[in-house]
This record gives structure tokens, sequence and C-alpha cells, in this order.
């Protein structure tokens, strides 16, 4: 059995009522993976978590925040206060040094009862809803999301930012006091798939290559294996995990008070999307005194080669100019240093 093979891990296809799930997870080019996904029956959770701290603390941080939050919710505990208690877990565990300092993960999870679901997610793992478009259902706790959401960038801006991969929360980062939790509830319908997954599989994937392997036939295995490894064939370099939910024939209709929040929707017959910011005006967004949104809390940065993000050709170019000024400033500041002390001699 090869090395790539030992790091594919895929679940059995299970029932929980109403729902029914599978995950598959691919180390891509890195060396071990620092990705993992849970799926219980029994009690009605789904989660992937996304390890970040390299040098295999970040998989510490994924393992334990997704074996916390199965323990507390089997106690009857809700997402938010399972991830609480797996944020502090991860703080005590880089204490008593069973994992690194600075490790820590996101994290996206799906609670169910029946077919009613509840979200929630730290960091920037993604959930989507699939009902023949596509629905992002979290938003990423990122530098790019927030200035997307001002308005400072496009969509399509975001996917080539230079800084796409600096997120601002992430378990094991932040205190009680300042980690964010984001939520989302609704009710899975017969005809609907719900999909999270690990930045690796939407860094490289973008809405049509994911709905087009969604709305192919196929078992939900199927799809599922697919979309990770299509990430993988276009070369994604990090690790990539998906999670794939599908109702059973059972409820359907949303229940009042449970239509799910969409952050945006792909209509894949016409390419356009509905929900998304519009955009400042090209002063105002070119303007120097316009400062991204960055809520409280620490913020770090997604290693280029974790995220597997490659940059446009013009994204390239622009950080290449960046540098040369950097470098033309640096000498030309040097150049007057030596003139003020030829001077003063």
């Amino acid at each position: 059995m090869s090395e790539r093979t030992d790091e594919r891990r895929m679940s059995e296809p299970t029932v929980n009522v109403a729902v029914r799930a599978v995950g598959y997870t691919d180390i891509g080019q890195r060396s071990h993976n620092e990705d993992f996904f849970l799926v219980n029956e029994d009690i009605g959770l789904m989660m992937v978590a996304d390890g970040v701290g390299g040098h295999q603390a970040g998989e510490v941080a994924s393992a334990l925040t997704c074996q916390v939050l199965e323990r507390e919710v089997a106690a009857g505990a809700s997402l938010a206060k399972g991830i609480k208690a797996a944020n502090h877990e991860v703080f005590q565990a880089v204490v008593q040094e069973l994992g690194r300092p600075g490790m820590a993960t996101t994290v996206v999870a799906l609670l169910f009862d029946g077919s009613a679901w509840d979200l929630a997610w730290v960091g920037d793992s993604r959930a989507y809803l699939w009902d023949g478009q596509l629905g992002l259902l979290s938003r990423d706790h990122s530098l790019v999301a927030n200035l997307m959401h001002s308005g400072q960038i496009s969509l399509e801006e975001s996917r080539i930012h230079p800084k796409k991969n600096v997120i601002d929360q992430a378990i094991g980062l932040q205190g009680e006091d300042t980690l964010r939790i984001g939520s989302n509830a609704g009710v899975l319908q017969p005809g609907q798939t719900l999909l999270l997954c690990s930045d690796g599989l939407n860094d490289v994937l973008d809405s049509a290559g994911i709905v087009e392997i969604l709305a192919a036939k196929g078992s939900l295995e199927e799809r599922c294996k697919a979309l990770v490894m299509a990430a993988v064939a276009q070369g994604g370099r990090d690790n990539t995990t998906v999670v794939l939910l599908e109702a059973l024939e059972g409820e359907s209709g949303y229940s009042e008070g449970v239509r799910p929040h969409f952050v945006w929707r792909y209509n894949p017959a016409d390419k356009s999307y509905s929900g998304l910011p519009a955009l400042r005006s090209a002063p105002d967004r070119n303007a120097k005194n316009v400062a991204p949104v960055v809520p409280e809390g620490t913020v770090m940065m997604k290693s280029p080669l974790a995220s597997g993000a490659e940059l446009s050709d013009g994204g390239k170019r622009r950080v290449r100019r960046r540098r040369h000024l950097t470098m033309f400033g640096s000498v030309l500041g040097l150049a007057v240093v030596a003139a003020l002390i030829a001077l003063w001699a």
C-alpha cells in the first residue's frame, strides 16, 4: 500500500434518523495530514477540522477538537458549548506539553435532530448546501472575507488575494472572551446535499467545479471522493477533506424560523451569484485611508504551502513589484544615510 493511500481515510455510510453521511480525506502534497473528520450517526454529529501550526502539531489540535466536541455533544452540550470546551482543552494540551505552542485548528460542525440541523464553525472551513444552486452557509473568519463583505474586493479577487490565508479566528489561539463562533440552522430536505470541507477544497475548486461534481450521477461516496480527488488532480498542495450529507425520505419543508441564511448563492444555469455585497466605487476601494475590517483577536497566517493556493500571473507580478519597490526603497535609504555620513565627516 502506497504512502498516499495510507493517508486517505474514508468513513462508512451512516444513518442518523433521516440523514446519511460519508467523509473522505487526502494528504495532498503535504508530508502529513493535519485534517480530521468525524461522522457519528448515533449522536447526529458530523465535522471537519483543519489543523494549523505545522510540525505535526496541527493534527493534534484538529483531532483533539473533534474528540472533545464529540464527547461534549454526546453528554448533551450544544455545538457552541462543545467548541468552547475544545478551545480550552487545546490550550491546556499545550500547557501540558501534549502539543506544541501555536498549534490550532479550524472547525465546521453539523448537529442533527432528525433532518433538522444546527451548524457552527470557527475559522475558514466551510459548509455549503446544494439544491440545484450552491449556497455558502458559513462566512469565513478571515481577512479576505472581511474585505469582501465590506465591499473592498470582489469574490473573484478574494480567490487570488495575496493574504487569502490570514484567518482571525482559530481554536487554540483565542481566549474565551475573543473566540467567535459562527452559527446557522435549517432542515435538510430530500434532494438536498450538505457539504463540509477544509479549505483545501475551495482554495482549488471554484463554485462551478464543486457544482459539476455534486450534480453528477453517482453515489454519495463516489461524489465525496471525487470532490477530494479533483482538488488533488488540479494541483492542490494542502490536505483536502470533505463530508457529504443527504436527506433520506422523511421530513420535508422548512419549519418556521429555521430557514438557513446564505452568505451567497451560485446559480449554475447562468453562472451568477446572488447575495454578494455591493462593491465600493473604484476610488473608494483604492483609497489609502480605507482599512480592512478585522475583528479583534489573534490573527494568524496559514502558510501558502498549507493552503495549496496559487496566485494568478497578475497576482505574482504584483507580489514581485512590491518586493522590487521594497528593495529599491531600502537601497535608496542606505544611499541617503551614506551621503549624510560623508557630509558630516
